[in-house]
């Protein structure tokens, strides 16, 4: 029998909780930690990221975004978050603006404020 998929629900997330053996070993001896980000942060993260920098992030690079932003409030000046995009937001670009509800006539200026 097949394994049941999740990402045939509407929304964002596949829900990517299932770890492989080796991310599972990764987080039971300490070394790594994993962290969620809401489907609504992604999508701010996504808009975020696209007007701050030009950089169009697949939605699952959004997810990680979302939670540096987050872990970014909680850090001092001096210290460094890197994430690693990986992916294209081109492609996810029409499924964000019918979850953002933008339509195709309205130009959105720079803060999110129609033109």
């Amino acid at each position: 029998m097949a394994p049941k998929r999740s990402d045939s629900r509407p929304g964002l997330s596949s829900d990517r909780r299932v770890y492989r053996p080796e991310q599972a070993a990764l987080k039971d001896c300490g070394r790594a930690t994993y962290v969620t980000a809401t489907d609504t942060e992604a999508l701010e993260a996504f808009v975020l990221l696209s007007h701050l920098e030009g950089i169009v992030p697949a939605l699952e690079s959004a997810h990680a975004i979302a939670y540096a932003v987050r872990l970014a409030s909680t850090m001092r000046p001096d210290q460094f978050i890197i994430v690693n995009l990986s992916g294209r937001g081109d492609k996810d670009v029409d499924e964000v603006a019918r979850l953002l509800d933008i339509r195709e006539d309205v130009v959105v200026a720079p803060g999110g404020c129609p033109m």
